[in-house]
């Protein structure tokens, strides 16, 4: 496994990747030393590798958070997960940038409509925030909703739908 820091204008970005591709993204953080933190990679054998070598990883998420539009291509290590995790992320990822959909209509979108609930707690551990866009998933109210995010709180998701022009109740 390696890791690399990513300057944007939010702050760090930590990602790691595994030789089949990338396997954890972090929200932005105030500085490198706390985006590394927030991979959580102590004690697991992870190198460090400047952030120039994944320049399309990089370029689309400074894009990304000067508010452009960016399509993530990098290919994405989703071992250890079940199927139905996987469903719910290629589902989410699905959600167009600027748009917000509920969590009832992931779950009918994958032909499992009750289960809009385990589609939250799957949301609520995805590794890749932003490539994996949990921060479109709302209530059917168009509330937020119970977003935690690794960075703890429900600001990151208005903010992230705001930097996208969408638009809550």
């Amino acid at each position: 496994m390696f890791y690399t820091l990513i300057h944007t204008r939010w702050g760090w970005v930590g990602a790691l990747f595994t030789e089949k591709g990338l396997k954890k993204l972090t929200f932005p953080a105030g500085s490198k030393v706390e985006a590394k933190k927030r991979l959580k990679i102590d004690g697991v054998q992870a190198d460090y590798m400047e952030a120039g070598r994944f320049k399309g990883l990089e370029q689309q998420l400074v894009n990304y958070f000067n508010g452009k539009p960016a399509k993530f291509e990098s290919a994405l290590d989703l071992s250890g997960s079940t199927q139905f995790q996987r469903d719910v992320w290629h589902t989410v990822a699905g959600i167009p940038y600027g748009q917000a959909k509920s969590y009832k209509w992931v779950a009918d979108k994958m032909g499992r409509k009750n289960a809009y609930r385990a589609v939250g707690q799957v949301l609520a551990r995805n590794p890749m925030p932003i490539i994996i866009p949990c921060h479109r998933v709302i209530r059917k109210n168009g509330t937020p909703g119970g977003f935690a995010g690794k960075a703890g709180i429900i600001e990151t998701k208005i903010k992230l739908l705001s930097l996208e022009g969408c638009k809550l109740n």
